[in-house]
């Protein structure tokens, strides 16, 4: 199910992987664009990856800060990259302090973040410049997935690092959800 908002809305748009997941997306961010085909085209040309999804369906993606790798979500919704604050603590080289700030969830949750410039990085051999983020606690975030894995009997490695839209419109992508490459 889903609905449209008018023009001039206060709600934000969002279109999220329950309505994305049986479909290929070519998402060209210069041209504000997602082009969809339905999950029974098959595009072979390309390099492609496998797509790994977190529990919840989210992409996931390998990202390299030099000798430093973790698994990130990306996430279109994600106005900023978020970095849990245990992480950026123990890797303090790959961000400078800009200053404090008050963000908000993708509930509407305030919080108080450390706004830092993020070390560039490579996902698959492609370098993404620096790019400003989020430090914020994501424990209470992660105890929560955590739990409804338990409940899901699905495993759970909690995240450290959500891809916000400053990392990703540096390229186009394309996630060919059905065939589980990107």
């Amino acid at each position: 199910a889903a609905t449209r908002s008018g023009p001039g809305s206060e709600i934000q748009p969002v279109l999220g992987m329950s309505a994305l997941r049986g479909l290929r997306c070519e998402y060209r961010f210069g041209e504000a664009l997602i082009d969809v085909t339905d999950a029974g085209s098959d595009q072979t040309s390309g390099r492609w990856f496998d797509l790994a999804l977190h529990p919840f369906g989210q992409p996931m993606v390998t990202v390299r800060f030099g000798p430093v790798e973790l698994e990130a979500v990306w996430d279109t919704g994600a106005s900023l990259t978020a970095v849990d604050a245990a992480f950026a603590d123990q890797h303090r080289s790959l961000f400078d302090p800009i200053r404090d700030s008050v963000g908000f969830d993708a509930s509407g949750v305030e919080m108080s973040t450390r706004l830092a410039l993020m070390a560039g990085l490579e996902i698959e051999g492609v370098r993404f410049v620096r790019s400003v983020c989020a430090i914020v606690d994501l424990e209470p975030f992660n105890a929560a997935l955590r739990r409804k894995a338990t409940r899901m009997g699905v495993s759970f490695e909690p995240m450290s690092l959500v891809l916000g839209m400053p990392v990703l419109d540096q390229v186009d992508w394309v996630f060919d959800y059905p065939n589980r490459r990107w």
